[in-house]
């Protein structure tokens, strides 16, 4: 109990150097922690479980991931390197998701490249251009796996967004 009067002492005196996300957390981590106090079931374990320090850091590597993908340079080395713990904890913290570090980082720059190639706003760039813009360093690599993918070349892709588009204004 003096642990969770401590937890409140210090939150009181930075709450309002605080956003709405750290605010949120501290609630579900002292509901957490109240729930473990009084005795918690089995269902409730399971939730608290799920929304451990494990789940938190693996949910930022997802975000880091989501925001910093496009970079050419960027790795699970990088990552860890923000969140002060090892490549190998990045990979560790991915294994219970249904992808790899790799195939996260891959999806994400598919799927920005497609978003790209069938943006009328993008049409002037190259197909290359835009694999750059997506993290990929490779344009052979890009269009093997682009096609895999997506089941047709970049370039089939943007021709095909293109009659769409032109469609729409007839």
């Amino acid at each position: 109990m003096q642990l969770i009067v401590r937890y409140l002492n210090s939150f009181a005196s930075l709450a309002n150097s605080l956003d709405a996300d750290v605010h949120e957390a501290f609630g579900t981590h002292l509901a957490d922690l109240l729930v473990l106090l009084v005795g918690a079931d089995r269902d409730s374990l399971e939730l608290i479980k799920g929304r451990g320090l494990k789940a938190a850091r693996t949910e930022v590597v997802l975000k880091t991931i989501s925001r910093d993908f496009a970079s050419p340079d960027f790795s699970a080395e990088r990552v860890g390197l923000l969140l002060g713990i090892t490549a190998r904890q990045v990979h560790r913290l991915l294994e219970e998701t249904t992808k790899t570090f790799y195939e996260h980082v891959l999806e994400r720059r598919l799927i920005e490249s497609h978003r790209l190639l069938t943006d009328p706003a993008c049409a002037a760039f190259k197909v290359a251009d835009i694999a750059l813009r997506a993290g990929f360093a490779d344009p052979s690599y890009f269009h093997r796996v682009f096609r895999t993918r997506f089941g047709d070349t970049p370039t089939g892709v943007r021709e095909a967004a293109a009659r769409e588009n032109a469609g729409r204004f007839l």
